[in-house]
């Protein structure tokens, strides 16, 4: 799997067409578990909380 992050603009067209800051999850179906890492990475931690607290569900 590749996978490339870009960095968010800065220009806030997420949150003006959403309204609010949107967490990214993204899943590896190869490796279903690596999904809490790969997210906890590319998201602002106040994003990532609630989702992290499921991964040891």
């Amino acid at each position: 799997m590749t996978l490339r992050v870009v960095p968010d603009d800065g220009s806030g067209r997420i949150l003006e067409v959403l309204g609010r800051p949107v967490l990214v999850i993204l899943h590896d179906m190869f490796d279903p578990d690596a999904m809490f890492t790969l997210t906890s990475e590319v998201n602002p931690a106040e994003l990532v909380g609630d989702f992290m607290s499921d991964a040891s569900r």
